[in-house]
């Protein structure tokens, strides 16, 4: 996970180790990308999940399981 990631916000558990956790990877309003990651609270541990590209600066992209098909 970047260190120099802008805002996060704490999504919904995965499990009972691991929370999501979505990260702004830059301060440049232009770069709308948000990094999804799951956080092991246990072991501190990191992975990413998915990285989202809003087709807009108003849509909102919400951390967690991957909608139904």
């Amino acid at each position: 996970m970047p260190k120099e990631a802008g805002m996060h916000t704490l999504g919904a558990w995965l499990n009972a180790a691991e929370v999501t956790l979505a990260i702004f990877p830059s301060d440049d309003w232009r770069d709308q990308r948000q990094i999804t990651y799951a956080v092991n609270v246990r072991t501190g541990q990191v992975r990413k999940l998915a990285v989202y590209r809003p087709q807009a600066a108003m849509h909102l992209v919400l951390p967690g399981a991957p909608p139904a098909a």
